[in-house]
């Protein structure tokens, strides 16, 4: 019988796609980090991309594009460039990281005065091959804003146009019988509409939850916000999380996929635009 190469070298098992869900799964996350395979066009990117987070705070256009053909490794540069980021403010990352970038010239010391100057950006992983093409690129900015904030800080992300057009909803857009069924459903959960109006007009997260559910029960469906420009979500976001984080780092997968599927290319391409200028 003839010998196979598999007879004299073990090669441990890889998956040869790497989905962002598994950055939520710890062991998986933790694998990642320890197998990660840095050769030296990858410790080149690393280099630019490392470079490109210490300038984060500097008015430079901060965007980077990354290209290359199936099978090249593009999804799993960016997962771990996620741990990265997570390594700025997170220990146990860190220690998992440092020690894989040792020996490695100068990225392994630029991480270290990264996390030295307390410098923690929030990652925004987006995946597109999971989001309908039907969705705009606000939307599934936002929506995935959300998961992240929730992921990382366990709260919610209302932004201010929210509580904005959830007061204008119940004051100038509902019809009166409408407001009068909401009232009702409001009143067995022992609120009045008066104090719901209040709590948005404190920016109450508690407001928004508390409407949301009260929609679905009583009519079946819960009002979305008016689309916002890229900018002002940006805006928005950076100013609810300030305490917390000092910017925000979007990491988008199979971009061009969503784009050759997209019914509004010219639209999504002008969001893409802005948002790259933002951030």
């Amino acid at each position: 019988m003839a010998e196979k190469v598999k007879d004299f070298v073990d090669f441990a098992p890889f998956k040869l796609y790497i989905d962002f869900q598994d950055l939520r799964i710890p062991d998986e996350k933790i694998r990642l980090a320890k197998e990660y395979v840095i050769t030296k066009e990858i410790e080149k990117h690393l280099k630019v991309f490392l470079e490109t987070v210490r300038n984060i705070r500097k008015p430079e256009e901060k965007t980077l594009l990354i290209v290359g053909s199936y099978g090249t490794g593009k999804s799993y540069f960016l997962a771990f460039s996620c741990l990265i980021l997570e390594s700025l403010f997170k220990d146990d990352v860190f220690r998992i990281i440092s020690s894989k970038l040792k020996g490695r010239g100068s990225i392994g010391k630029q991480l270290t005065r990264l996390r030295g100057k307390g410098l923690k950006l929030l990652p925004v992983k987006i995946d597109m091959k999971h989001e309908r093409e039907t969705e705009s690129i606000c939307d599934i900015i936002i929506k995935n804003l959300k998961e992240a904030v929730n992921e990382y800080l366990e709260k919610k992300l209302y932004l201010t146009s929210e509580w904005e057009e959830w007061i204008d909803i119940i004051q100038n857009k509902m019809k009166p019988n409408d407001r009068l069924r909401l009232e009702k459903t409001l009143e067995k959960k022992n609120y009045s509409l008066k104090e719901i109006v209040d709590l948005l007009k404190e920016r109450d997260y508690k407001a928004i939850e508390i409407l949301t559910k009260a929609f679905s029960e009583e009519f079946g469906f819960s009002p979305r916000p008016m689309p916002m420009d890229i900018g002002e979500i940006c805006k928005q976001a950076l100013r609810a999380i300030r305490k917390d984080f000092d910017g925000i780092v979007f990491l988008i997968d199979e971009l061009q996929k969503y784009l050759e599927a997209s019914k509004k290319p010219d639209s999504d391409l002008t969001h893409l635009e802005a948002l790259c200028e933002e951030t």
